[in-house]
């Protein structure tokens, strides 16, 4: 072999040293990188100086607790407090959001097919109590509960128009509705039916009572 041919295979082993010294550099960058962020991979896939392929990953604080975790079965971000509750949890497959206090119960919860906003309270030994508040994106509604979980108060009901009051059997017992010029106040009793309408339109004041014909004032 001559000296110019030995020069050249010389420089193509070079070459392809240089390569395997860049991809394994590569590599060990990136585990220097990972273990310095405290991330815990959970590894299915594949790694490349340009993306992450994997089913999991956690980032964990100084004293190794998870704070944030990426988790790809359910499309979901969640971050944790100290305690390691998790106080945000996004569900993208839901399109949904989880927002929780200290003890990780949910509180509020937005849930994007619907547009809706919920407010729950806490019961003890219970993940979340009742709901107490609900805005209706969809139906522009607001909705408030009592402590029995059924609706007390309703704002917007129908065609948005309208205030009705309920009872803790679920019972319609005042209604407000003001609509197409007209504004009428129902009071109801116990079992739901009309008892008292007051027309503002006109001035007058109709009384039903059971097993009796309406009548009317002035």
């Amino acid at each position: 072999m001559t000296l110019e041919k030995r020069i050249e295979a010389l420089e193509r082993r070079c070459k392809r040293l240089g390569k395997t010294l860049v991809g394994v550099g590569t590599l060990a960058l990136f585990a220097v990188v990972a273990g310095t962020a405290g991330w815990t991979v959970a590894y299915t896939g594949s790694i490349s100086p340009k993306s992450v392929t994997t089913t999991q990953i956690a980032l964990r604080d100084s004293a190794g607790k998870i704070r944030l975790r990426l988790i790809g079965a359910d499309g979901s971000v969640r971050a944790y407090n100290k305690a390691g509750k998790a106080r945000f949890v996004l569900y993208g497959s839901q399109g949904s959001v989880r927002i929780n206090d200290s003890s990780g119960k949910t509180r509020l919860r937005l849930f994007g097919h619907t547009g809706t906003i919920s407010a729950r309270s806490i019961v003890a030994n219970s993940q979340s109590g009742p709901t107490k508040i609900v805005l209706g994106g969809g139906n522009g509604t607001l909705t408030t509960f009592g402590s029995n979980g059924k609706k007390r108060i309703v704002l917007g009901e129908g065609n948005g128009e309208s205030m009705n009051f309920y009872d803790k059997n679920n019972k319609l017992r005042i209604g407000l509705t003001v609509q197409g010029g007209e504004s009428i106040l129902n009071l109801m009793d116990p079992s739901g039916a009309p008892r008292l309408q007051a027309v503002g339109t006109n001035g007058k004041i109709y009384f039903s009572a059971p097993n009796t014909a309406t009548i009317s004032h002035p």
